[in-house]
Parts: structure tokens; C-alpha cells; sequence
């Protein structure tokens, strides 16, 4: 009988008898990202960012023209994409599908107090949609709203809301050169007139 209890007091020790749980990697409808088991469903080819399972150019079609972020609810998750810096996403977990609510001022937000319905203008759809189509309507040079360009412009003019811009400083030492940039700055003694000149400031 010693012999016995020698033998189970091994298998306690070393495990045996309590065998480790196998875990499934589960990459259904993911295309890139985590699989549930330390591995990988695969991964995006630049510029392309994984989200949520899935590889987004830019803001992935949820931001409509005109609009600076756009919001979507997937999988009990509410997504927010800011068009700017080709598309800068923010992912929360909200407990469930039916917790992901349209709010007027935000979009679609974790908030289940919030009445169920949908964006009345119909610019943001409740489902999420991440197949980025290219925008450049009316634009010349700037962010095509899925990681890439709308065009470059010449040597020596910005880009300025999808336009190109010929920055105008003759004859200006000062003030704004009509694309968003300074033709220069004055000295802390001087102030800057209406034409673009410093002018020393002779005070009161």
C-alpha cells in the first residue's frame, strides 16, 4: 500500500492527473490581430492598421466627407476614427451590442441609458463599414481620407484644405502669408501692422 501512495502522492506533485487546457485559436472574421492564444490571425501591409480584427486604410469609409471623425458600433464595441493623421482610431469595449447608442454630440458611445436609434442624418450607419473608398473631390493635394494623397504641390506652396496654396510674404516682414503659416515674427519690442511691417513700439 505504500507503493501506492508513493505513486499518487507523484502525480499530485508533478500534474499529471490534472492535464492543462488545450486553447483553441479563433480567428473568425479577423483578418490580423490577437487569436485568443498568443498567436496571430495575421498582419496588415502598411498603411493599413489593424483594427478590431480587421486592416483599415485611414478611417476605413466611417468618416464621411465633410466630417472630421466618424463613429460605428461592432461586436459590442464602439469605434471613433479622427480623419486627421490618416486616421487615428479609439476602440471601447461596451459590454454588449446593445449597449453601443447614438448620442447627438458624440456619435455612437458606450451608454445604454441612451435612447436606440441611429444617426438621424444617416452620415454615420450603426454598423461598422471598413472598406475605405478614396475621397478627393474638389481636392488637389492632402489626405485621401484612406492613407493616401490626393496629390502633391508645386516646390515652395502648402497644401491647405485639399487646395494648393502660394504663400504671398513680398514685401511683408510679418503676419500671415494667406496659407496658414507667418511671413515672419517681430521683436518683443515691436508689433506687427496691418500691411506686415515691424514697427518698434513705442508704448504710451
Amino acid at each position: 500500500m505504500k507503493w501506492l501512495f508513493a505513486i499518487f502522492s507523484i502525480v499530485l506533485l508533478t500534474g499529471i492527473s490534472r492535464p492543462s487546457r488545450a486553447c483553441t485559436p479563433d480567428c473568425t472574421d479577423k483578418e490580423c490581430g490577437d487569436d485568443g492564444c498568443g498567436g496571430s490571425c495575421g498582419t496588415c501591409q502598411s498603411p493599413a492598421k489593424c483594427v478590431v480584427g480587421h486592416c483599415v486604410k485611414g478611417c476605413g469609409g466611417l468618416v464621411a466627407p465633410g466630417l472630421v471623425y466618424g463613429s460605428c458600433c461592432y461586436k459590442g464595441k464602439a469605434l471613433r476614427c479622427t480623419a486627421k493623421y490618416g486616421g487615428k482610431w479609439a476602440v471601447k469595449d461596451c459590454g454588449g451590442d446593445s449597449n453601443c447608442r447614438w448620442d447627438d454630440l458624440m456619435g455612437y458611445v458606450c451608454d445604454p441609458t441612451l435612447p436606440d436609434y441611429e444617426d438621424p442624418t444617416h452620415r454615420q450607419p450603426r454598423e461598422c463599414d471598413f472598406n475605405c473608398v478614396p475621397y478627393c473631390k474638389n481636392r488637389n493635394c492632402g489626405d485621401d481620407g484612406c492613407g493616401g494623397s490626393c496629390g502633391t504641390c508645386p516646390t515652395g506652396d502648402k497644401c491647405l484644405d485639399g487646395q494648393c496654396c502660394h504663400p504671398n510674404c513680398e514685401g511683408k516682414d510679418c503676419g500671415p502669408d494667406g496659407c496658414g503659416g507667418e511671413c515672419g515674427h517681430c521683436h518683443d519690442w515691436e508689433f506687427c501692422t496691418d500691411s506686415g511691417q515691424c514697427k518698434r513700439n513705442w508704448g504710451c
